[in-house]
């Protein structure tokens, strides 16, 4: 009997992966926003409808961003938040630099 050859598993870290980096991309532009809403809003250079209005697309890109990380495995998990730590790390250091002066 001929066996033929081996199955293959199906390499679907690459979509997990691509997944995850989405997630974090979502995470990181909501969390931006969030932050530009705030400030705006505390400046009183926004509306209250304004402000409504640039918080939701925030919260949902937040929230997606969650849900989609969630479905990710435990190691590619780690290490894309051990690079977005080091993005954010990195942002965070040009941020205080740049208004330091």
């Amino acid at each position: 009997m001929a066996a033929g050859e081996p199955q293959q598993p199906d390499d679907d870290n690459k979509g997990q992966r691509q997944r995850a980096t989405v997630a974090a991309w979502c995470q990181v532009a909501g969390a931006l926003l969030a932050i530009a809403t705030v400030t705006f809003a505390r400046l009183a250079m926004l509306s209250a409808q304004q402000t409504i209005a640039l918080a939701l697309p925030a919260v949902l890109l937040i929230v997606g961003g969650v849900i989609a990380a969630s479905t990710v495995d435990r190691s590619t998990a780690e290490q894309l938040g051990f690079r977005t730590g080091l993005h954010v790390g990195k942002l965070l250091r040009w941020l205080r630099s740049v208004f330091g002066r």
